[in-house]
């Protein structure tokens, strides 16, 4: 969906977390989080809308999902 291809040999495992969804009301999430190394050109394919690059130290105030928000970013700080 994003048009790159992950490295296997990369994958770092970050955490499994819990959280509520973004977009399905009275629904939660459970994440397993990796980092991961890839190839080739990132891009917004099938249901992906848009992608926009973002500092983790200080996010743009733009609506994020609580997973990102809460969980994926500070792990990237």
């Amino acid at each position: 969906e994003l048009g790159c291809r992950a490295l296997p040999e990369t994958f770092a495992a970050l955490g499994t977390f819990d959280c509520v969804a973004a977009n399905e009301p009275d629904r939660r999430v459970n994440a397993a989080v990796y980092a991961v190394d890839v190839t080739g050109n990132i891009a917004a394919r099938a249901e992906i809308d848009e992608i926009i690059w973002i500092d983790p130290a200080s996010p743009p105030d733009i609506h994020l999902a609580p997973l990102t928000r809460d969980h994926v970013l500070p792990l990237a700080r």
